[in-house]
């Protein structure tokens, strides 16, 4: 059965106050990564307003993938943007990501901004790095920003996508934005092998003994990593492609909250798979492309949530 983690808008206070535990214990341990976490930090906040940031229009362009080519769900879609909204979210990363003390990156004008997103959804890191040059900002922080503005895009419009992705199992990348899964959960009692997006929290099968990255299915060239530290965690491997994908146990599905904060407390997986020779793909699993408007006020319109 498919499951697409909504982003927790109106979390409870428990779940709120979890999170902000859960961020402040990374950045005790770890104090070198205040300004990611900073941003990590805004990010939860705004999946977890009451207010969505982003309209969208279903009847242009989504819900056209197509299972035999491997289209994801969104690729194509027409998705308008509330850009005062956005850009708060923009400025706000920035701030927490000290570029430039928020300032220049404060003044990016509408069309500046869905450039800044277009290119994150396509992880275009060089249209980015070219962005970066152009506002005079640091490449990488603007990439992080960039990232890290568009998850509460693509978790709203996965949400409305979630029922066409196919029941049965596949393995790859995601059927709704195409980014390689973050990790897969082996979920409840039966051990359920699920697929999780970073980006989009969508959730789908995946294949027992079967790499997500290159297909490979020999059992011979599969393999685990399993640090001492890490309980209900491990890392699948595959000798093929040398790709590894963390694995977590869990009851239930995570959210994207949970997501977020999950990948970054099991760097000791990614640091035990890098230091044996594994990596990630650093390119989308398919190239999302999304053709994005300004979003204007209107009471004919009407808003997504």
């Amino acid at each position: 059965m498919s499951h697409q983690a909504r982003p927790l808008r109106g979390t409870p206070a428990r779940l709120q106050r979890e999170a902000r535990a859960r961020l402040s214990s990374l950045e005790t341990a770890n104090p070198e990564w205040q300004p990611l976490l900073a941003v990590v930090r805004e990010t939860i906040a705004d999946l977890q307003a009451r207010e969505a940031p982003i309209w969208w229009d279903l009847r242009t362009g989504a819900g056209t993938a197509s299972r035999e080519t491997g289209t994801p769900l969104l690729h194509g879609a027409s998705i308008a943007i509330d850009l005062p909204q956005a850009g708060q979210l923009v400025r706000r990363l920035g701030s927490a990501a000290a570029l430039a003390g928020g300032q220049r990156g404060a003044r990016l004008d509408g069309q500046q901004l869905l450039a800044l997103f277009t290119a994150a959804a396509a992880e275009d890191v060089t249209r980015v790095a070219e962005l970066a040059q152009q506002f005079e900002l640091p490449a990488g922080a603007l990439l992080v920003v960039a990232r890290h503005a568009l998850i509460p895009l693509l978790c709203e419009c996965a949400v409305h996508v979630s029922a066409a992705i196919s029941p049965s199992g596949q393995t790859g990348y995601c059927p709704s934005c195409g980014a390689w899964p973050v990790l897969a959960e082996l979920r409840g009692l039966e051990q359920g092998r699920r697929l999780r997006c970073g980006r989009c929290a969508t959730d789908w099968a995946g294949e027992w003994l079967c790499c997500t990255f290159c297909g490979e299915r020999d059992h011979r060239r599969q393999g685990s990593l399993v640090p001492q530290t890490a309980a209900g965690s491990r890392v699948e491997t595959c000798a093929s492609c040398k790709g590894y994908l963390k694995t977590w146990a869990t009851l239930t599905p995570l959210s994207a909250v949970e997501l977020l904060l999950c990948d970054l407390e099991s760097l000791e997986l990614d640091l035990a798979a890098r230091e044996s020779g594994f990596s990630r793909p650093a390119e989308l699993g398919f190239p999302l492309e999304l053709e994005l408007t300004e979003w204007r006020r209107s009471p004919l319109r009407r808003r997504w949530r």
